[in-house]
């Protein structure tokens, strides 16, 4: 027995790694989660191949996936335990089920959120407000994960009635615990109490811009006395446009994050051949040219490497040459052009420039290209990104509607 296992443990180390990449590749284009890829997740003698079949087992989703992935949630690696508490929360996305996920999926990750490790913590926490848990809202916010973790999660939870909890991170040193909270005041529509629009003026001169952005639509709900309308009219002569931006909306805007796209009957898929050549791709970049000026790009073969190739190929064949631009300041800018594939979601998350898909479905990416105008927190694990902006910053808040997309070299 222990010769078998050492023989199995042989043959599972020996295959080359980009060979088992294509492997992966395969299996999530096929949404196919067999016994090799199981196996993979749980028994591979290497730790980053057991945490990169517990994310395509995430992508898969289905029992058998599950029940592997509950598995590696015991995995002595936190790597590994991170991206099985990852995968649940994207086999179970209450954005494409229907049924509410059984307590074999809510108990273990209760359990990881009081995971020594930290990175295993705020997986586990991001999983239970993907998946819909309610009643977690209030232990979530007693773990150590990353507070921005849990303020999303409670926003994924529609936790209302944690806007006292959500208003009290306001005060950190962490700028980005102070946008994180913003962000989740606007999600809730905080009702702008005495004590909260104090808070969003002071917040309106905070020294980070994204953090006075989120403060300008904040003070929108507030009543409009005098300390309200200065801050707002102060903000509105900033130099950062898209403070200006939600400094001047008088009307509620529409929502930051991309909502899902109508499905496409035609998905792409690549030959096991190709598969295998994709996963030898280390990234490529190229230059966006558009009508305001030109960016430079990344493409994320480590992340969304069949998203990459897509958008590599359909640039070759010039389809997005002429595509319009839909801008949405201080949210993103989308355009079309990509044909439509297999979501490549991951822990990546959604940073000003990062590039992403806008998704239709469980199992399908639409047509649809954005760029991140501002980290978009809710974005992450539900739209495939996969590049991002090396340079060009300075163009991204210049983008209107007129502008179109030239082309890709």
């Amino acid at each position: 027995m222990i010769l078998l296992s050492l023989a199995a443990g042989w043959l599972l180390s020996s295959r080359p790694g980009h060979k088992i990449e294509g492997d992966f590749y395969l299996r999530e284009q096929a949404r196919e989660a067999d016994q090799f890829l199981t196996d993979q997740a749980v028994q591979h003698p290497i730790a980053a191949f057991r945490a990169r079949a517990c994310l395509s087992l995430g992508r898969i989703g289905g029992e058998e996936a599950e029940a592997a992935l509950i598995a590696a949630l015991r995995d002595p690696a936190a790597s590994v335990r991170a991206s099985a508490a990852f995968a649940l929360g994207l086999a179970r996305d209450q954005h494409f089920q229907s049924e509410p996920p059984p307590r074999e999926v809510i108990d273990p990750l209760l359990a990881a959120i009081g995971d020594d490790e930290r990175l295993v913590a705020a997986h586990a926490v991001d999983a239970l407000g993907r998946i819909g848990v309610r009643s977690a809202a209030v232990p979530l916010t007693q773990t150590a994960a990353p507070l921005i973790y849990t303020l999303t999660a409670l926003v994924r939870l529609e936790a209302r009635d944690l806007i006292p909890w959500s208003a009290g991170v306001l005060g950190s040193d962490d700028q980005d615990v102070r946008w994180a909270g913003l962000v989740a005041l606007n999600a809730f529509e905080a009702p702008c109490a005495e004590g909260l629009q104090r808070e969003f003026v002071r917040l309106s001169k905070d020294r980070n811009a994204f953090v006075r952005a989120e403060a300008a639509r904040a003070l929108h709900r507030c009543p409009a006395v005098r300390e309200v309308m200065r801050a707002l009219g102060k903000l509105a002569r900033d130099n950062d446009p898209k403070i200006v931006f939600e400094a001047m909306s008088r009307e509620e805007p529409p929502a930051q994050t991309p909502a899902l796209a109508p499905a496409s009957s035609e998905v792409a898929a690549f030959e096991e051949r190709e598969l295998q050549e994709i996963a030898r791709i280390e990234g490529r970049r190229l230059t966006l040219r558009t009508t305001a000026g030109d960016f430079k790009i990344a493409l994320d073969y480590d992340n969304a490497p069949l998203t990459a190739e897509r958008f590599y190929q359909r640039a070759q064949a010039g389809a997005f040459n002429g595509a319009p631009l839909t801008v949405r300041p201080n949210g993103h800018v989308r355009f079309p052009g990509l044909s439509a594939g297999r979501p490549e979601t991951s822990p990546t998350p959604f940073l000003r420039g990062s590039l992403g898909v806008v998704r239709s479905s469980k199992d399908t990416d639409s047509g649809d290209v954005f760029i991140a105008l501002t980290p978009l927190a809710l974005a992450d694990g539900l739209h495939t990104n996969f590049g991002r902006l090396l340079s060009g910053d300075d163009i991204l808040d210049r983008l209107t509607a007129e502008d179109r997309i030239l082309g890709v070299e």
